[in-house]
């Protein structure tokens, strides 16, 4: 993947959307893998890049906060994680709305954050307003609406 985005980078320029698919997804899959740290630098990078693109107000800007989020709490920098996350949902939700699959995303990436950094307990509205739009859009049946339901019970 790095060597395709090399390549997306000298043929399509550094702030084009095909190249900056390419970073994103880089930086989501080093997630994906615990390498944060490695995640981070192209989150930071991704996002700078994206807003010069794309404008400010972009659903790709803040999934890009989301990535760079996630890079932190992976990390153990949850203060900041937490203040990322909550640019990035704050920041989708009013552009595209809350039910939009972007936007599901990004609020089930903060409320992951919210429990790593423990302040879930602070948090139930969100959380049960989280699980009721899951479960509008994607059913009662849904893996995420389940996870959250069974975190809820516990608190």
């Amino acid at each position: 993947m790095r060597e395709s985005l090399d390549m997306a980078y000298q043929i399509l320029g550094e702030k084009k959307p095909g190249a900056l698919i390419i970073e994103y997804n880089l930086a989501e899959l080093l997630n994906n893998q615990a390498r944060y740290y490695e995640a981070l630098e192209y989150a930071i990078s991704t996002h700078a890049k994206k807003i010069d693109a794309f404008g400010e107000k972009h659903p790709y800007v803040f999934l890009s906060l989301d990535n760079w989020a996630i890079s932190l709490r992976g990390l153990g920098q949850l203060d900041l994680a937490l203040e990322k996350h909550q640019q990035a949902t704050d920041g989708i939700v009013a552009v595209i709305g809350q039910k939009h699959q972007y936007a599901l995303l990004v609020r089930q990436h903060q409320m992951d954050t919210f429990i790593a950094a423990d302040v879930i307990s602070d948090k139930i509205d969100i959380l049960n307003q989280l699980i009721t739009d899951l479960i509008e859009v994607q059913g009662e049946n849904s893996e995420s609406a389940q996870r959250f339901k069974q975190l809820l019970e516990h608190h």
